[in-house]
């Protein structure tokens, strides 16, 4: 309330002296002028939030006076006279010599641009809308003046902001002639993450804008420029920049072909900024509300209103579709990039990836959306007919959309011989999975199990072909060509024994890939069999039984010998069993001349079932989001540009793309707004809040929340606390000592010694000594140190103060305890979340881990919920968390962040076991002395009691130093990140049986119901227990029952 109060009575005074204001800026310095602009955008920007009605204004009207509290026609036109008061004067500077105060002009004018365009387009806001279309031209042409003279590539980077984030605030022809000038200068920035950001909130605006100019087509707006996507796709330099032939000379050249990953950006970018858009994850509506109702419903107004609710967002999936084809077509030339491998491994499959997982979206997509005409009954009334007419024009996009879908998946098996052997495994999973195929064997059949035979044989027919033309290339150059299994040897490895280290590894991640492409090849030749088989069921058509015997002869040269695995010829034999009884079946029909049947009936059986258009598919195998996927998992192939290139480029596109989403500058002509989340206050110097006041006021309040702590004793003399500050941007703690004197005298001579522990390094040569001359009474003192963090581990501070008294000829010192920064201090969350499936992707390529194995401090369930707590309280930052009763357990996965940047993935699974350790001491009675006999009913809460979480717990990190630290001290880091409710190892008789549950996490605390079950639960009813059973250990007694059961059993 005082900060805006405070912010209130500042603007107002601004707003009533804004001409005396603007008049005295123009004599201002240039230092002093620079500021200037933001300032007088602040206040434009509180008088938006707090509801200036800028709608209602006049372009003649010119008030310069009035309240500031909002909320009457006046204010709104005081609104308006601002905006247009400050957007004159900015204008009048933007083209400033100095370059400070130009680029500070046109970065406040494209921000009042946006703020003006954020408003409905009604009243007099048209005219300064007309005026304010002119403002953004402007401005972005006095930076494109800069970019010129700026010549420092600090200065381009942030040009490239300013121009990138205000992109929509322009209106669509000039977004469009912007970009194809931006996409040059991006090449250039020398940073990939500022490329990446800019990319990321290019390709935003442009999808943003076709997707709005497929909506205005689709409502009859013929004045719309034409599909913005395809227009940037097909510009000369965006085209050259994807298929990697681009020529040029210049500054532009020269980056291009000194940042090779350019092309990686720019497509993966707009990959995966339709990959992550709200509407292809949108669920597609099941079927028009209301539809089976009668006349008396269909003429509803809430039918109708539902009615054209489903057609629009029929509509609006069918937009993000048709944007989606375009992106697919115009960037299908990455699955031609690096075909050959490179020094003996293959290249990043990353932006491979994502165009899959695009097409996969899409086709999932064209296979949901309705594709037959509307259904036009004679009861709907005339107010339906707009709706029956959009959902017309979409099943005809739709219809269109697919089949060009289906052709490029068909285009990857036609040019199969051409794919690189890292792209065949991808390629072939996708197609099988969303192939559209017919019930006759055609060349889609004998293209895709051709692929099949290609991968099940590990390519060998092209890695033959590739080991002669190493022979002869090693004949012409008068060599013998090297003894290896491994064609894509790096060059000099022509004598045995002489191959380098790069081809061996060249040779492993040859052998990744052909298990990658086996285990690909089975997949999808089990998935059409299975089609096939089902399809099969109401009657085998000719077409059918041919695609039976193709697949037989395909599949039976491998299911015997020695040419693929044992269980790979074990997979291959169950497909030969399925497809058998189809390829055998006798189509041929029963004549007259055959005899009679057994029925004595000598008729002609049925006809031959004719060949259907398209197999069925069951809606059970429907996928969507299930893409297998990713780098290489093996830790034998870290070092390979498969691996180490793969989840940098992932990440570094994945956060760019998120906050060009999340940016709140994204608010264009086009119709698309996002709210803003923050608060125009944090342009406007604020105030300190009452709690910090007290604190600077009274230095005390706040230890805990602060990271402080007193490290002296209650009686010594001087009170010393220490607290800490990380600073992960230049990897350094500062480390922060309060002495306070507590006695009732001075004290004079003091000399402090800080003593440093773990991997520290202080910035500063001298030795951390202090020497305090005089303390007054109730007085204090900080002192600060600063240290740079050489590795992961511990970090402590222990302060020694040496008093300028004496005891018996010896100085006397107050020793204080040590001040520790755990480990896990340095871990954080991430910057942003992977999906489940992309968590578990990383987590498997991830080359260092380990595994922790423990129970649980608290017994029962209890302890496992109090795990599950303290987790979600630390560093890590949740991916999943899933409770399995039937099981008996959960599994939880979270996600982190090293402060170096690295990322950290911890899994947990836990099951409740029975430890064997009864309560009072006594033997373990869950047996007879024969121990073939499970415990009596009566017993079974007693043995319950005991019964204790058990966990696993894999933590991986791309930071070998993160994982010594953690494997070095397993004991202590676990103490940290499970808050002492987690002990390594399975000694459980060493443990003491919590009593008391601890606060549950507001999102572990649903999971206490799933494992407790009501006393008048069926269980009870049965007699499986007994009825003074407690609910909350029903659950445990049956299982420790179950358990011992099954211990008891004689193998």
């Amino acid at each position: 309330m005082l900060q805006d109060n405070f912010a209130g009575a500042l603007c107002q005074r601004v707003v009533k002296s804004l001409g005396s204001i603007l008049e005295q800026a123009q004599t201002l310095s240039a230092g002093e002028q620079v500021v200037v602009p933001g300032a007088l955008v602040a206040v434009v920007k509180y008088g938006q939030a707090r509801h200036w009605k800028l709608a209602e204004a006049a372009p003649h009207d010119d008030l310069s006076a009035g309240s500031f509290s909002g909320g009457s026609t006046a204010q709104g036109h005081q609104g308006y006279w601002v905006a247009q008061q400050v957007g004159d004067y900015l204008v009048s500077i933007v083209n400033s010599s100095e370059a400070s105060i130009s680029f500070q002009a046109a970065q406040s004018l494209l921000q009042l641009t946006q703020i003006l365009s954020s408003k409905p387009n009604s009243g007099g806001i048209r005219a300064v809308a007309g005026v304010a279309s002119s403002w953004g031209p402007l401005a972005v042409a006095a930076l494109l003046q800069l970019w010129d003279r700026q010549l420092s590539f600090a200065g381009h980077a942030q040009l490239m902001v300013v121009l990138t984030e205000h992109l929509p605030c322009l209106q669509v022809p000039s977004q469009l002639a912007l970009v194809k000038e931006l996409m040059p200068l991006i090449a250039t920035l020398p940073s990939a993450a500022a490329r990446t950001a800019a990319l990321a909130r290019v390709w935003h605006t442009v999808v943003q804008a076709d997707l709005a100019t497929r909506r205005a087509v689709r409502s009859g707006d013929k004045a719309v420029p034409g599909a913005q996507l395809k227009n940037v796709l097909t510009e000369p330099f965006v085209m050259g920049i994807i298929s990697g032939t681009f020529t040029g000379t210049g500054p532009t050249a020269a980056a291009i072909s000194k940042n090779s990953s350019l092309k990686e950006e720019v497509t993966a970018t707009l990959l995966q900024v339709l990959r992550l858009h709200p509407r292809a994850s949108t669920p597609v509506p099941q079927g028009i509300p209301n539809s089976d109702q009668g006349s008396q419903q269909s003429e509803d107004i809430s039918a109708i209103t539902e009615g054209a609710a489903y057609s629009q967002s029929i509509a609006e999936l069918t937009d993000w579709l048709g944007s989606a084809k375009i992106a697919l077509q115009g960037t299908k030339a990455c699955l031609g990039w690096d075909r050959e491998p490179q020094g003996g491994s293959h290249a990043c499959t990353a932006v491979v990836d994502l165009w899959l997982q695009l097409l996969q979206l899409a086709l999932h997509l064209s296979h949901n959306l309705p594709k037959g005409p509307a259904d036009t009954q004679a009861s709907l009334t005339d107010a339906m007919e707009p709706a029956l007419d959009i959902r017309s024009q979409v099943a005809q996009l739709v219809k269109s959309y697919q089949a060009s879908l289906q052709e490029l998946m068909t285009q990857l098996l036609v040019h199969w011989k051409v794919l690189s052997f890292a792209l065949k495994p991808r390629a072939l999973w996708v197609a099988a999975h969303h192939l559209e195929l017919t019930g006759r064997m055609d060349g889609l059949w004998s293209a895709l199990l051709n692929a099949v035979a290609d991968l099940v044989s590990g390519n060998e027919a092209e890695m033959d072909a590739r080991r002669a033309k190493a022979g002869m290339n090693a004949a012409a150059d008068g060599k013998l060509a090297a003894k290896s299994n491994n064609p894509f040897s790096a060059p000099g490895t022509d004598s045995a024994g002489s191959a380098p280290a790069e081809a061996s590894q060249g040779a492993v991640d040859e052998g990744d890939i052909e298990a990658e492409g086996i285990e690909s090849a089975l997949v999808s030749l089990e998935r059409v069999t299975a089609m096939l088989t089902l399809n099969c069921i109401q009657g085998v058509s000719p077409g059918m039984k041919d695609i039976a015997a193709k697949i037989g002869d395909v599949v039976r040269p491998y299911s015997k010998g020695s040419r693929v695995g044992l269980d790979t010829r074990d997979r291959l034999q169950r497909v030969l069993k399925q497809t058998q009884p189809i390829a055998t079946t006798d189509l041929r029909p029963l004549s007259t001349e055959q005899g009679p049947t057994e029925n004595g009936d000598a008729s002609s059986g049925p006809p031959p079932r004719e060949d259907p258009m398209r197999l069925k598919l069951s809606p059970s195998w429907q996928v969507n989001e299930g893409y297998p996927m990713a780098a290489p998992s093996s830790s034998v192939l870290q070092g390979t540009k498969r691996a180490t290139r793969y989840w940098p480029l992932t990440t570094q596109v994945l956060t760019a793309v998120t906050a060009a989403y999340s940016t709140e500058s994204h608010i264009s002509a086009a119709g698309f707004s996002k709210a803003s989340t923050k608060d125009p206050l944090d342009d406007i110097n604020s105030l300190p809040g009452i709690a910090e006041v007290m604190s600077l006021v009274t230095g005390l309040g706040g230890d805990e929340a602060a990271g402080r702590q007193e490290v002296s004793g209650p009686t010594d003399p001087l009170r010393v606390v220490v607290s800490h500050t990380l600073q992960p941007a230049t990897r350094s703690v500062s480390f922060t000592v309060e002495l306070l004197n507590r006695l009732t005298a001075d004290i004079k001579g003091l000399v402090l010694r800080l003593s440093l522990g773990g991997p520290v390094i202080p910035d500063t040569k001298q030795p951390a000594l202090y020497k305090i001359p005089l303390l007054p009474v109730g007085e204090q003192v900080l002192l600060h140190l600063t240290c740079t963090i050489g590795a992961c581990g511990a970090l402590s501070i222990q302060p020694f103060v040496a008093l300028p008294v004496s005891m018996a000829g010896e100085d006397l010192s107050l020793r204080c305890g040590a001040y520790v920064v755990p480990s896990t201090a340095l871990l954080g969350p991430p910057p942003l979340l992977p999906r489940s499936a992309d968590f578990f992707h990383q987590l498997a390529s991830m080359a260092y881990g380990c595994h922790i194995c423990g129970v649980c401090t608290m017994g029962g369930w209890e302890g496992g919920l109090a795990l599950l707590s303290n987790l979600e309280r630390s560093p890590l930052t949740r991916i999943m968390l899933r409770g399995l009763p039937a099981q008996g357990g959960f599994e939880a996965a979270y996600y982190g962040f090293y402060w170096d940047g690295s990322a950290a993935a911890l899994v947990v699974t836990g099951q409740l076991l029975p430890t064997g350790m009864p309560t009072d001491g006594q033997p373990d009675n869950g047996s007879t002395s024969n121990g073939n006999q499970p415990a009596a009913i009566g017993s079974i809460s007693q043995s319950a009691s005991t019964s204790r979480v058990v966990c696993r717990m894999t933590f991986r990190s791309t930071s070998m130093d993160l994982m010594s630290s953690v494997d070095n001290a397993k004991g202590a880091w676990l103490a940290q990140i499970t808050k002492g409710s987690l002990v390594e190892g399975f000694n459980s008789q060493s443990l003491s049986l919590a009593s008391v549950l601890p606060h549950l996490h507001p999102y572990v605390a649903p999971l206490k119901a799933a494992y407790t079950v009501p006393k008048s639960s069926s269980l009870e009813d049965s007699g499986i227990i007994s009825e003074d059973a407690a609910a909350p250990s029903v659950f445990e007694d049956v299982l420790a029952q179950e358990w011992r059961r099954l211990q008891a059993v004689v193998v």
